[in-house]
């Protein structure tokens, strides 16, 4: 899955970023300098679903999270996820995951309780949640597809970013970045997206290699944690999600969640997660 072509990991990008919206891959395969024709059959190959149909397990998913992880109204989520009314929303996600909305949130209720349990105190005790207005930065990034526990998702890290022809002065200008798109408790392991590079302090300090791609994060809102160390990470994102936002009225809006590192030189310290919400 990890061996993808430029222009098929462009395409993925580029469908991932306007999952919710209709989309044209004309255009994109017109700026790519390939034949509509021929970007979808690479992306097929390489995927198994026609960029269609992927873009619809993107919005499915997204959908699913919003449901397992919100108490947003049904509708309010369909039309989030780029759907027109209940009816079709409610159609095209029982098709994906075999239930009614509706039943899917209830089955993770339960789920939801054991998490809670579990999360270690020391955590949040120290991780100072709060929300910002505007959240804006850019990160360079190669993307990762299929599961990566910790100690892979530092070595992959360790990977790319040996690979972008930095100076000595230039990797002290940068923060080493992780963007994860999916929820593994929804998304298939083979389909989970994960962004590593950094976060360029300094304009000159660029990414060299092709597979590096540029985004921009902007959250109206967003709201921010301190993590002592990478193993905190995950703990963090539950306790956000299903405890102190819920009893703070905030929701997440299903967008990716960000991790920025405190050391330029690695990934194995202290840092920030982000996570953005509704408006």
């Amino acid at each position: 899955m990890n061996c993808i072509s430029p222009a098929v990991r462009s395409a993925e990008i580029w469908l991932s970023d306007k999952a919710s919206h209709r989309v044209s891959m004309r255009h994109l395969a017109d700026y790519l300098g390939y034949s509509e024709s021929h970007l979808r059959r690479l992306f097929t190959n390489h995927f198994g679903y026609s960029p269609g149909r992927y873009r619809d397990l993107l919005r499915l998913e997204r959908a699913a999270m919003l449901l397992a992880r919100t108490r947003l109204p049904i509708i309010e989520i369909a039309i989030q996820c780029g759907y027109s009314s209940h009816p079709v929303f409610t159609r095209a996600f029982r098709h994906k995951h075999g239930s009614s909305p509706r039943t899917f949130r209830q089955q993770f209720e339960h789920y939801q309780q054991v998490a809670i349990s579990r999360l270690r105190q020391d955590v949040f005790d120290s991780c100072r949640p709060r929300i910002v207005k505007n959240a804006k930065y850019e990160l360079y990034l190669a993307r990762h597809y299929g599961k990566l526990d910790l100690k892979a998702q530092q070595h992959t890290w360790l990977h790319y970013t040996r690979r972008t022809q930095l100076s000595s002065q230039h990797r002290s200008l940068i923060q080493p970045a992780w963007i994860y798109h999916d929820d593994p408790d929804i998304t298939p392991g083979e389909r989970l997206r994960t962004d590593l590079g950094y976060r360029a302090m300094h304009p000159y300090s660029l990414p060299t290699e092709r597979f590096f791609h540029r985004i921009r994060i902007e959250s109206k809102r967003a709201v921010t944690a301190r993590f002592d160390k990478p193993t905190d990470i995950e703990h963090l994102r539950t306790y956000l999600t299903l405890v102190w936002l819920p009893q703070h009225g905030e929701s997440i809006d299903g967008n990716a969640t960000s991790v920025l590192f405190d050391a330029a030189d690695g990934c194995c310290g202290s840092g920030t997660l982000t996570i953005p919400l509704l408006h």
